[in-house]
């Protein structure tokens, strides 16, 4: 577990991670994966219309699907009003939970849970503001273990509308929610926060101290 002391204002907190990230080919990333056929796994893919693009998203599932490796939890964001499409299904996973704005065919999250997985929809939590937050909540629920509450949250960048001290606001009051309930959560989404402006804008700099803050 590494600190990071948010008061220093030289300090970027992700320096102590490294940034050894690089892109790789479905074939690397089974290589890469081979050891993790015990561990649950999630994905979050953006794919601006799933329903122009959903060949090419059912390929790119199926070369990562092997014998190792086939996600529980497949967030997608910007899919769109898609609600009508009756391809948008894949085999061994529930139906689909989706949230989009009838009214506006942009943004709009969705999840793909294997049908393995129970779980119920939190309505409570899954806050939509057109434009600004885009979210879906679910609790998948467990026999043995506690509870885990799994979110997809998508925030537009389009100004003038994506208010990110909406955004920020709103999501971090959802997590205190969670953090009362002393519920286990794995977060999914596009922020659209460029977090290498840590040190040069105050709103990405609250933004990034009140995650590392969060219990």
């Amino acid at each position: 577990m590494c600190e990071v002391n948010i008061n220093d204002d030289h300090a970027f907190p992700f320096q102590h991670f490294g940034n050894d990230w690089d892109y790789c080919e479905p074939i690397n990333f089974q290589e890469l994966t081979k050891f993790t056929r015990n561990s649950v796994s999630y994905v979050h893919l953006n794919c601006r219309s799933i329903s122009s693009n959903w060949e090419s998203f059912y390929d790119l599932i199926c070369s990562l699907h092997y014998e190792y490796v086939s996600f529980d939890c497949m967030d997608v964001n910007e899919v769109f009003n898609c609600d009508k499409d009756l391809r948008l299904a894949l085999p061994g996973f529930h139906k689909l939970i989706t949230r989009s704005c009838k009214d506006d065919n942009h943004g709009g999250v969705r999840l793909f849970i294997k049908q393995n997985v129970q779980y119920k929809n939190r309505e409570d939590l899954s806050v939509f503001i057109p434009s600004i937050f885009d979210s879906l909540f679910i609790e998948v629920l467990s026999n043995t273990n506690k509870n885990t509450i799994i979110v997809v949250i998508y925030r537009r960048n389009t100004q003038p509308k994506a208010d990110i001290d909406i955004f920020t606001s709103t999501l971090f009051d959802l997590m205190n929610i969670i953090s009362v309930e002393e519920i286990k959560s794995t977060i999914m989404g596009d922020f659209n926060i460029d977090l290498l402006k840590y040190n040069s804008r105050d709103k990405t700099n609250n933004y990034v101290d009140n995650l590392f803050t969060q219990r």
